[in-house]
């Protein structure tokens, strides 16, 4: 009997150590090795589907659900694999501006919230709440959507600038004599760089890379034409046609020589230009 009560009592002491909780404190200083850790691994991806997004994120918001309040040992793997998944989703849903990157942004910090929470032993309810809200959020999506967060590959100016060399000479070459020129056809080239530049403000792409194309041609197309001319009227649109080719440039990864130079605004202000300024362009170019 008395090896029966002291076998019992062995297995409460075994299962009382089993349950132990862990504390945050004590498991912080991995966390942030584990974030670190993360942030490398997304900094690896140069294209990351909807599709891939999509799973990422579901994976997230179930793996949530089955959180609870105190953390023991056999409780820590799932909890790290949530947590680099979160930091993950929070990493690359950074490379784009859109609310629904946004929303993503936000799902990944209440869920590293939460798992602080859980090591803490606090109530989860109201963080799962807003987790919930998310989701809900989240599953409403479209294709459209989520096409607004895929991290897709870049091209770089050193895989293109070659080509863009040839595009300029060609380009020049292709071009009227001066005196064949209208106002409608300088209107035109401004009009090219307008309705073209924000579609490659976060890069440019095999998807949008015609729209980088058209803006340069139409910028070196301005440059070349007015970059002799004297006078406040051909400098100013000549600022325009080199910003728009620096533009262009630092859409595809290079470094602005002035880091302060806002094309978008230079571009408000050629979108007040009236036709009066085209007509004392062409009379300079035909003196």
């Amino acid at each position: 009997m008395k090896k029966i009560l002291t076998l019992f009592v062995a297995i409460i002491l075994l299962a009382g150590c089993g349950s132990k909780k862990i504390a945050w404190e004590d498991v912080s200083g991995s966390y942030d090795a584990l974030y670190k850790e993360t942030i490398e691994v997304a900094s690896a991806y140069d294209s990351y589907s909807a599709a891939e997004f999509k799973a990422l994120t579901s994976s997230i918001i179930e793996k949530a659900d089955a959180v609870k309040s105190g953390v023991s040992e056999e409780d820590e793997e799932s909890l790290r694999s949530l947590y680099k998944d979160a930091v993950l989703l929070e990493q690359l849903s950074m490379q784009s501006n859109s609310i629904e990157a946004d929303t993503l942004g936000k799902l990944s910090l209440n869920i590293e919230d939460l798992i602080k929470a859980a090591y803490e032993k606090e109530d989860l309810e109201a963080l799962k709440k807003e987790i919930a809200d998310k989701a809900s959020v989240i599953g409403s999506w479209d294709d459209s959507n989520w096409a607004l967060v895929e991290k897709r590959k870049k091209i770089l100016w050193a895989d293109v600038e070659a080509e863009y060399a040839k595009l300029e000479e060609d380009t020049i070459a292709a071009l009227p004599r001066a005196y064949q020129l209208t106002e409608t056809d300088l209107e035109g080239f401004k009009d090219t760089i307008l309705n073209n530049y924000p579609l490659i403000e976060n890069g440019v792409y095999e998807e949008n890379k015609e729209n980088a194309d058209v803006i340069y041609e139409a910028a070196v197309s301005l440059r070349y034409y007015l970059e002799d001319l004297e006078g406040e009227e051909p400098e100013k649109v000549l600022f325009f046609a080199n910003g728009a080719i620096d533009y262009v440039k630092q859409a595809y990864g290079v470094t602005p020589a002035d880091m302060g130079f806002d094309f978008s605004a230079t571009a408000k202000e050629a979108e007040k230009w009236t036709l009066s300024l085209w007509n004392e362009l062409i009379k300079l170019l035909n003196l």
